[in-house]
């Protein structure tokens, strides 16, 4: 950004200030980093009296979860004076954002949005060698792409069976690529790939290919031969210099964090002048680096955030396949999903990526006027009223003469959960829901649209099907709901009668009804979809019936259902009526032993339900547990005056249906109690917690004034400020000499773990130890104060000897080439960790001048000198 700022409004006037860097900072036009201008903003730097205008570009970084925060509280201590222009291509909830930005600054904010791209973009399929388009130009989702591709590789795996997978399949898949994509004049493409070591190894599988003449050959060597002329001899022979030349020579390049800066800067730079045709790169490029190309290729839509691997995010994929097209040069911009291995991905997910809306924006940390809190404080007028009406209504309640129906529907509510756990696992194993949940099934619903009796007692149903058959017009359904016949048993003829002239049902419903009547016998009949929360038991009995004749055909004028029969028999509707009416009334043998309970329901004696271990053969534990815990809870409610339904039917459904309200009141007044609290500020409850721990180690006065030993934890900013300032305290520095120093204040920075044995001085030994003591003291303390932390694994993540001999060595002088060969770290991950290391070393002497000490102030300015040397610390090609 600096580079291209200075080409456009000349040397002057633009300066350049990041952590190790600072040109021309009496510029009118200053590019900085966002923590950068934070650390300005806490040190009332005189800079900030002349800033006018702040531009926050890739404002969307205020969802990041580790540097979110520093772009939330940077906008929110800016200075009345100054004025703020956001940017960004992926934040949705736009109106929302800014609605936070003008309530924290007190200033009307102005929404400019556009929904057109200057270059439309195309995405593709590419398996089995070919390209499938499956997104147009205009955001139109096509499905027959994803049809064409299926349709090939049935063609090929039925011409020459199905394909093993491996390295040298992939590699011709990927030349196969390069070359259509070279044919087409689709080059230069980025590959985006999200992992280091896939994107080293899909530069080998190119091995054969070369895009450059010997011309553009000639200018990657000229380059590159002087951009690494500025490093020393012995570096200049480094295997990733070596490599990075070679590929680049061929038009290839690779681009990830495990590289030195110097290459970085110099694949970037061939890439941008077009030497580099084909680049494989990790996320970074996209966030980092604004290079447009003509094509963007996916090898893969999985990535690691960190904590767990998971799909992209529609934001994600948006802020990635947008590098794709150039402004002037392309009329639209082609991105590509590469099949691994020919696998098709998920259409549902495809489709959710290319098509989905970007997550909202949720900022992460700051309190009272966070913007995650914005939301809250802004519905606390609504949520107050709702209150007061929810607590009005509660009185009115006769909530006295219904504790025991309240109490039947909390322990229900918790059986049916438990049920619902044992139904979802029935249907997600193919072989038990083809057995078990397939046509002539009886079962007990709930279905309280159509039914609303059923809510407190379940009508008997039978299964006709799946709703991913034909007859159900649901082929989208994501879930493996069923269709059944069920009847209501305890409506009288005329009660029937009045509940089905209320609705005429030709095809489904709003309410998933296909067909409602009434039988010859009176009694009211529905065939409707049933999701799986809607089933109450499924019973042992089984039926054979006429599922298609039930379902019956479309006519061709108006899509009515009619039924189908052979003269002379009974209607097959009304055949599955019979069977229901007549298991539910059949008299069965009852036994309410402490183990066996077969009746499920009172009113129904006949049905008896499955047992998972003798009928099912069910074997899993978990789901055993499940069951047992259910069948505990039932047996409770067995013995409740409301499940035996003694007494008045009517007066009995009144406090049912009073109770119900009274138990969603209750709730509702909770939560919303809890919502208007001030506990419910986010992060209170832990800001009072972590007062606590800096009040136990003496930062913090009674009175919350800030101390000495919080002064200097406030200097600290690129290590966890607490182990370093009771280091800094506990005067362990002081025993080592200058090349241990360093690598001891390693360890609170280095971010790689590493395989390699680390060979240490007993000096060194002794305060690493000690260091390892002082977190774990802390994080006794923290836990001591409520924090959800485990002191062990706060001290195993905080301190990390990985790089400690490495950056010993640095420290003495050692050559690059040579602490390389120590550890089996990418270079580019060692060159961070010191680079990193230096602003750590500059913070402890800024925290020696706090206390007065002289000796470490001088102590850190000699460790901070010998480590800034060579290869780490080459100068920007962006700058020099």
């Amino acid at each position: 950004k600096f580079r291209e700022f200075r080409k456009t409004f000349g040397e002057k006037d633009v300066g350049l200030i990041t952590g190790d860097v600072s040109i021309n900072p009496e510029g009118t036009c200053l590019i900085l980093t966002t923590e950068i201008l934070r650390s300005m903003l806490y040190r009332g730097a005189d800079l900030i009296r002349d800033i006018e205008w702040v531009i926050f570009d890739e404002v969307h970084y205020i969802n990041d979860r580790d540097r979110g925060v520093v772009w939330e509280e940077t906008i929110m201590m800016l200075p009345d004076h100054v004025r703020i222009v956001m940017l960004s291509a992926t934040v949705p909830n736009t109106f929302e954002f800014a609605d936070w930005v003008g309530r924290t600054k007190k200033k009307p904010v102005y929404v400019v949005s556009t929904y057109k791209r200057p270059v439309p973009l195309q995405h593709y399929l590419f398996c089995h060698g070919k390209i499938f388009k499956i997104l147009n130009e205009h955001g139109q989702f096509r499905t027959d792409g994803f049809r064409q591709a299926r349709l090939e590789k049935k063609r090929i795996e039925k011409e020459a069976g199905k394909s093993k997978s491996g390295g040298t399949f992939g590699r011709s898949r990927w030349n196969q690529l390069i070359q259509r994509l070279l044919k087409l004049e689709l080059l230069p493409v980025v590959v985006f790939s999200f992992s280091r070591k896939q994107c080293e190894e899909l530069s080998y599988a190119l091995g054969g290919i070369n895009l450059n003449d010997n011309k553009e050959k000639g200018l990657v060597f000229g380059f590159v031969d002087r951009s690494v002329s500025r490093l020393q001899k012995v570096d200049r022979k480094l295997p990733q210099v070596r490599r990075v030349r070679e590929l680049a020579a061929r038009g290839i390049g690779v681009h990830h964090a495990g590289m030195l800066p110097l290459l970085k800067e110099v694949v970037e730079m061939l890439f941008g002048r077009g030497l580099i045709k084909v680049l494989f790169a990790t996320e970074t490029f996209a966030m980092g680096v604004n290079m447009p190309t003509r094509t963007v290729v996916f090898n893969g839509t999985r990535k690691h955030d960190g904590t767990q691997f998971r799909e992209l995010l529609p934001s994600e994929y948006t802020q990635m396949a947008g590098r794709a097209g150039r402004r002037g040069l392309d009329s639209f911009g082609v991105v590509i999903l590469f099949c691994r291995n020919d696998e098709l991905p998920a259409e549902t997910n495809t489709r959710h990526l290319l098509t989905g809306k970007a997550e909202d924006i949720t900022a992460l940390e700051f309190i009272k006027h966070s913007f995650s809190e914005a939301p809250a404080r802004r519905a606390a007028p609504v949520q107050k009223a709702a209150l007061e009406n929810a607590s009005t209504k509660l009185k009115k309640l006769p909530t006295a003469i219904c504790q025991m129906e309240m109490e039947y529907l909390a322990t229900r509510e918790r059986m049916e959960i438990l049920f619902r756990r044992e139904v979802a696992a029935v249907m997600n194993q193919n072989s038990l829901h083809g057995k078990f949940l397939g046509p002539g099934r009886i079962l007990l619903i709930r279905l309280p649209l159509l039914f609303p009796l059923s809510l407190d007692s379940p009508y008997p149903a039978i299964i006709l099907g799946s709703s991913s058959t034909e007859h159900t017009y649901q082929a989208s359904s994501t879930s493996k709901s069923l269709v059944c016949l069920a009847i209501a048993p305890k409506l009288s003829t005329e009660e029937s009668k009045k509940i089905l002239k209320e609705s005429k049902v030709t095809m489904m419903d709003d309410k998933g009804i296909f067909k409602k009547g009434i039988s010859e016998d009176g009694m009211l009949y529905a065939i409707s979809v049933v999701r799986p929360e809607n089933i109450a038991r499924i019973c042992k009995q089984k039926a054979k019936i006429n599922a298609e004749g039930c379902l019956g055909t479309r006519s061709a004028g108006g899509g009515r259902f009619m039924s189908r029969r052979n003269l002379g028999e009974a209607s097959p509707i009304e055949s599955c009526v019979k069977i229901l009416s007549t298991l539910a009334k059949k008299a069965e043998k009852m036994n309410y032993s402490e183990d066996k309970m077969p009746a499920m329901w009172p009113e129904y004696p006949g049905l008896l339900e499955l047992d998972p271990r003798k009928d099912m053969r069910i074997k899993d534990l978990s789901y055993i547990e499940t069951y047992e815990e259910r069948r505990k809870i039932q047996r409770t409610l067995a013995l409740s005056e409301c499940y035996k339904q003694k007494g008045d039917e009517k007066e009995r459904r009144t406090k049912l249906e009073a109770a119900r309200s009274a138990l969603t009141l209750e709730r509702r007044i909770s939560r919303l109690k809890t919502a208007l609290s001030d506990d419910r500020v986010a992060m209170l409850g832990e800001l009072e917690q972590r007062v606590g721990v800096l009040q136990a180690l003496n930062y913090v006065g009674k009175d919350r004034e800030v101390l000495l030993k919080g002064r200097v934890a406030s200097e600290l900013d690129t290590c966890d400020c607490l182990i370093g300032t009771e280091m800094v305290f506990e005067n362990i520095l002081e025993t080592l000499d200058d090349a241990e120093a360093v690598a001891l204040v390693s360890t609170l920075v280095a971010q790689k773990k590493s395989n390699s044995e680390v060979k240490l001085t007993s000096g060194l030994t002794a305060a690493v130890t000690r260091l390892q003591e002082i977190a774990l003291a802390i994080g006794n303390i923290q836990l001591k104060h409520g924090i959800d932390i485990s002191p062990i694994e706060f001290s195993r993540n905080s301190i990390n000897t990985s790089l400690v001999q490495v950056t010993y060595e640095w420290a003495r002088g050692t050559p690059f080439f040579q602490i390389c060969e120590l550890t089996d770290v990418p270079e580019g991950s060692i060159t961070r960790c010191i680079l990193r290391l230096h602003e750590t070393l500059t913070d402890i002497r800024n925290a020696a001048r706090v206390i007065g000490d002289p000796q470490l102030y001088q102590s850190m300015e000699r460790c901070a000198e010998l480590i800034k040397r060579d290869i780490v610390f080459a100068a920007s090609l962006y700058v020099s």
